[in-house]
């Protein structure tokens, strides 16, 4: 049985959620593709739709930001129309190009190439490079999103769930979610200056793990499982800081040392906080 939640998305509030059973069969693969939510022509890209979870899912209904606007698990690219299936093409490509040239670097000769669609057949998708790149960082984050749930399901202490989340970010240079890389940092080193809907989403995938972090920090110590006067907010700024800072010196260097090494340095200061 898994449960079927309407997630709306807001700047820097909690996740809203609405419940609403449905029967589906569960599957622990990794899938490929996204539903992509329609857009109106030249419009912005959607709130998110809805998303599915087990019960026994490590990411529960207040982590649904990590995910996104897309719903990687209910369709298949079989069950989509074919304007759909090509919309999904060209996100899947263009998170890729953006992700390592930036939006700026990723030139429309650089998305036609890639898909082998032409300027009219891309536009007839989306009403701007500007929406593109929204709905294609969304698909990015969505897949870095699976990977948090991948690696926090069956995970119950409060170390061990923490520890999970640093495992992620350790496998990123062997195995991206889309080529490039972590999509967040990729994304803020472009977009750290000036605001844009770009920025906002940016701030709200970091504001996601973010509070993740400190809800299963905060549960530890309500169990007894870490310090009593344990500073959350704090355990979440180090640990966002040496994730993102080692991913970012690995992307640069094309070295996993620095990410293998900060991730030594978490595991120690997490472990220290028993």
């Amino acid at each position: 049985m898994l449960e079927e939640e309407t997630v709306q998305r807001v700047e820097r509030e909690p996740v809203a959620i609405a419940g609403q059973p449905r029967r589906r069969q569960a599957s622990s693969k990794r899938q490929p593709c996204p539903r992509i939510p329609s857009t109106a022509p030249g419009g912005s890209a959607r709130p998110c739709p809805t998303l599915h979870r087990t019960k026994s899912n490590g990411i529960d209904e207040t982590d649904r930001s990590l995910y996104s606007c897309f719903d990687l698990q209910s369709l298949t690219r079989s069950a989509l129309g074919k304007g759909e299936e090509t919309k999904v093409r060209i996100i899947e490509q263009a998170a890729g190009l953006f992700n390592q040239k930036g939006f700026t670097g990723a030139s429309l000769a650089d998305i036609m190439e890639a898909t082998g669609l032409k300027k009219g057949g891309i536009y007839r998708h989306f009403g701007s490079k500007e929406q593109l790149a929204l709905e294609a960082f969304d698909y990015a984050v969505a897949r870095m999103g699976q990977r948090f749930g991948e690696a926090l399901e069956g995970k119950r202490g409060a170390l061990d769930r923490l520890m999970a989340i640093v495992s992620v970010y350790v496998e990123l240079p062997s195995d991206p979610p889309v080529p490039g890389g972590c999509p967040v940092l990729s994304a803020s080193v472009e977009n750290d200056h000036e605001s844009s809907p770009l920025r906002t989403r940016v701030s709200a995938a970091l504001d996601g793990l973010r509070a993740l972090i400190i809800r299963e920090v905060t549960a530890g110590v309500k169990r007894g499982e870490l310090k009593e006067k344990t500073d959350a907010s704090a355990v979440a700024t180090v640990v966002i800081a040496m994730l993102e800072g080692g991913t970012m010196l690995t992307q640069l260097y094309d070295e996993p040392q620095y990410i293998n090494q900060a991730a030594d340095h978490l595991k120690a200061y997490l472990g220290s906080l028993r």
